[in-house]
């Protein structure tokens, strides 16, 4: 049984992080401490960019859905257009040979 890979993830976005509250803070791991605390308060007032988000994905989602369905119906259109016309195709081809078996002879050999 294969384990779950989300502890992983977890730990490399926290890991990811720290990082970079360290990196701007050139280091300092105060400083980085401090800036994390005053991102963290900021973040609250902000409530809305989750769910503006999710109405983005959502509507993108019901756009590609959309598309596909067009795709779709299209292709049906065309396979049935080029069933019909290779349909033609192969009816003129056989009555050419039809056609041509009778100027070659009757078939019947002496």
């Amino acid at each position: 049984m294969s384990r779950s890979k989300v502890p992983l993830y977890l730990g490399v976005a926290a890991a990811g992080g720290v990082g970079y509250y360290l990196y701007t803070a050139g280091g300092s791991p105060s400083a980085a401490a401090k800036q994390a605390k005053i991102d963290a308060k900021a973040f609250p007032n902000k409530p809305t960019y989750g769910r503006e988000t999710g109405a983005k994905i959502d509507e993108a989602a019901h756009e590609a859905e959309k598309v596909a369905k067009r795709a779709e119906e299209f292709a049906k259109g065309t396979k049935n257009e080029l069933l019909r016309e290779i349909d033609k195709a192969d009816q003129k081809i056989e009555e050419t040979a039809k056609k041509a078996k009778g100027w070659f002879g009757s078939g019947n050999a002496k």
